[in-house]
């Protein structure tokens, strides 16, 4: 390979105009803090004498004290702590209070994030600082060096930390999130990597005179929702708080060791307001790489048959205090969930029957209640498909099913290689019938029979009125329970249905197929134990199975538009 020095040379060259960029931004706010710093004096008013100045370690930092004396001699000292960067350039005024000219500064949005002195004990965080000024000369200046500093310092936060990779900054907030002592409490915080990508545990133990308490939070960075990091400021604490995305509780949490309930937010106690601007940084550095991470770590699903095989891992056991709940799956498309929940003195199963396809892959949600969570899955369009039994009595038929898991890492990955089942099973679906309209009419005179439910039983016959004519056909059910029986026959041409009609229905524990005619006309001839009634524009069909229907559904359609042609 040939040597190029261009290449070479390149990064270096790149990295020695950044610094030298980086050196002269911050050699122009220093000097703008140095003028700031010079036109700080000693001010006298009627009854007062005001000592000033101003000190900076960085020139974004600001460290501006004066000492108030009275007639009677008596002084007062107060000292302000803040950033330039933090302060609302449009806030930034002139303000006379009787024989006081004042240089108002507030922070932007009214945070309170200037620290407070007060003969150097601290006092509360607080929004605005006031420098006291001369005249209206030198409040002018002092206005006008405070506004030209702001962005400066703005473009040196930005600037600050040069964390540029997923795994330096994860490091970063191991290696800062450190011990907090506020006077007799001290809160002994870490973060450490979780067992997935993204994840972090975040232990705080919180010790004071009396008691010593245990908290734990478990959360993805990438479930984080960057808008929501804020600064929470009560007397001399300081927070940096932030909540999940859309507010789901799907941070763990435990206390002393005990699991508590799912929650939506984690607060992290900080020094000052420095410490607590960089974590802020590098939260919203991290969180967006983060949700990268998480997505390319998916697990890798080449067809259905792998979608299948993968979720059936996914769906296990859960343990929810006392509560303990077995769940198993078949490794299919036609899939039966059950789930067997037991406590110290009660055992409960549930069976829920569903098609994979039936279900919306874009309706995927976690469901948080207490310390129970699971993925809830719909039915697209709403449609009752699920068929559900508890303790092996049919129960109804639902629009929806959960599965549990033991918290979101899992969750996250259920829903995945659920997702990809379900376009799966939809894709590779074949209808129990083939051919043209004969060959289907054929298959529903054969398909549709005899079922019982609820003490009833139900007999049914689809059959041609003229064996020539496919188009004609009479439908006949017979219903009997301990107490009657009763008949029913329709006469009706397929052609006179109206195809989009033809759906599922569910009363109760019952599931139909039921059809009306073309603009609802009431033309279907109608009998009733042998006597002729008055036409109808209905047929219901009962079948109680949920692929029968389907297929019962796509028959019929099918063939009434094959028909129409």
């Amino acid at each position: 390979m040939a040597f190029n020095m261009k290449t070479v040379l390149a990064p270096a060259v790149a990295l020695l105009l950044c610094a030298q960029v980086s050196f002269a931004q911050t050699e122009d706010l220093r000097k703008v803090s140095t003028d700031l710093k010079g036109k700080i004096t000693e001010v006298q008013t009627a009854k007062i004498k005001y000592q000033q100045q101003l000190n900076f370690k960085e020139p974004y930092l600001l460290q501006y004290e004066f000492t108030q004396t009275d007639e009677k001699g008596k002084a007062v000292t107060y000292m302000y702590e803040f950033n330039m960067a933090d302060l609302d350039p449009y806030a930034v005024t002139e303000v006379t209070q009787k024989d006081k000219l004042l240089v108002k500064a507030t922070v932007r949005n009214n945070q309170k994030l200037i620290k407070v002195y007060k003969d150097r004990e601290v006092q509360p965080y607080v929004s605005s600082v006031e420098l006291i000024s001369k005249d209206i000369d030198n409040a002018r200046a002092l206005k006008e060096l405070l506004k030209a500093g702001i962005p400066m310092a703005e473009k040196l936060m930005e600037k600050k930390l040069k964390l540029t990779t997923y795994d330096a900054q994860v490091d970063w907030l191991t290696q800062n999130v450190k011990p907090v002592e506020l006077g007799d409490k001290i809160y002994k915080q870490a973060f450490a990597k979780g067992d997935h990508v993204g994840t972090i545990r975040f232990q705080n133990t919180e010790v004071d005179k009396q008691k010593s308490e245990d908290h734990v939070y478990t959360f993805n960075l990438a479930d984080i929702n960057p808008n929501s990091i804020k600064f929470k400021i009560s007397g001399n604490q300081f927070i940096v708080g932030f909540e999940t995305v859309r507010d789901q509780k799907v941070v763990k949490y435990t206390k002393n060791s005990a699991p508590g309930n799912f929650t939506n937010q984690v607060s992290v106690v900080v020094n000052n307001v420095e410490d607590a601007r960089d974590l802020k940084t590098v939260l919203n550095l991290v969180i967006p790489q983060a949700q990268e991470k998480v997505k390319a770590a998916m697990p890798a699903v080449a067809n259905q048959q792998e979608a299948l095989k993968l979720l059936s891992s996914f769906i296990k056991p859960v343990k929810y205090g006392e509560l303990t709940i077995e769940q198993t799956i078949n490794a299919g498309c036609v899939a039966t969930l059950q789930q067997v929940s037991q406590t110290a003195g009660k055992t409960e199963k549930e069976v829920y029957e569903l098609n994979l396809m039936d279900l919306n892959e874009n309706l995927l949600d976690y469901s948080i209640s207490g310390q129970k969570m699971s993925i809830e899955v719909k039915v697209k369009d709403k449609a009752k498909l699920v068929k559900y039994s508890k303790d092996d009595v049919l129960k109804s038929y639902n629009d929806d099913v959960k599965i549990y898991t033991e918290d979101v890492e899992v969750a996250r990955r259920l829903a995945h290689v659920l997702g990809k089942a379900i376009v799966g099973c939809r894709d590779n679906y074949k209808m129990q019938f083939s051919g043209k309209a004969p060959d289907k009419v054929k298959w529903l005179i054969s398909n549709i029979g005899e079922l019982s439910l609820d003490g009833k039983t139900v007999t049914q016959k689809f059959a041609l009125v003229d064996a020539a004519d496919i188009n004609k056909l009479k439908y006949t059910t017979v219903e009997s329970d301990s107490k009657k029986t009763v008949e029913e026959i329709y006469e009706f041409n397929l052609t006179d249905i109206n195809p989009k009609s033809v759906n599922y229905s569910v009363k109760g524990t019952w599931l139909s197929v039921t059809m009306e005619t073309n603009f609802k006309d009431k033309i279907i001839k109608y009998y009733k134990d042998g006597k002729i009634q008055a036409y109808t524009n209905t047929v219901e069909i009962k079948l109680n199975d949920t692929e029968k229907a389907r297929n019962v559904i796509a028959a019929l359609s099918e063939s009434i538009t094959e028909l129409k042609k």
